[in-house]
């Protein structure tokens, strides 16, 4: 209940000055998800940036800080957008939980799909099958929460070649993954099943065991 309040009050913005000194206090709960979500709101809050914050995307040694500030970033929702490059920047991270924690927030938190497709791509181009697969988990769960419109048809389109190829990945995990996403990715008129790409890999899936 806590952690949404301090949703709510970031997504109102700078009207609500008055809760500043209320979110502060909440950055430090012993809660994790309420203290990032009152370190989100008071960014949107204040319209200012935090230094710290970025520092500790930056520095992915430690990996509880890293995906305490993530968090943080992940609850910025439409705000998320000049901090994008941090996260491009961790799907290059040679830590592979760093890279594990990455999907797992696009799975969980709902980030605009101007900002989570261009994520999601680099995470199904990682070397590591695990990321691949559980990357299909994220865009199912975006999937569901933001719809076709012609705003977000453009960020879907550029994400569509990506998962058809992982209908031909090397893992059978992830093939699967990829299935099931096309499914889910044509019922809601996200990806169109006269696509060329789409119909060159179908010959392909009649012959996988």
């Amino acid at each position: 209940r806590r952690a949404n309040a301090a949703l709510a009050l970031g997504s109102i913005g700078p009207p609500a000055a008055a809760a500043i000194p209320n979110l502060i206090r909440a950055t430090k709960d012993e809660s994790w998800m309420v203290a990032t979500r009152a370190e989100a709101a008071l960014i949107q809050v204040r319209q200012q940036p935090s230094p710290a914050l970025m520092a500790a995307l930056a520095d992915t040694s430690s990996l509880g800080s890293w995906l305490q500030a993530a968090s943080t970033l992940s609850a910025l929702g439409s705000n998320i957008t000049p901090h994008v490059t941090a996260f491009l920047e961790a799907l290059s991270d040679r830590n592979l939980p760093v890279r594990f924690d990455l999907v797992q927030l696009l799975c969980t938190r709902h980030v605009e799909p101007a900002v989570a497709i261009p994520i999601l791509i680099g995470c199904l181009k990682d070397k590591e099958w695990g990321v691949r697969a559980n990357a299909m988990n994220a865009v199912i769960a975006n999937a569901l929460v933001f719809d076709a419109s012609p705003a977000n048809k453009k960020h879907w389109s550029e994400l569509h070649p990506e998962v058809i190829a992982c209908l031909s990945d090397t893992n059978r995990d992830v093939r699967g993954n990829a299935i099931f996403t096309v499914m889910l990715l044509i019922q809601d008129k996200k990806l169109d099943p006269k696509s060329p790409d789409l119909q060159r890999a179908l010959p392909q899936l009649a012959n996988d065991p």
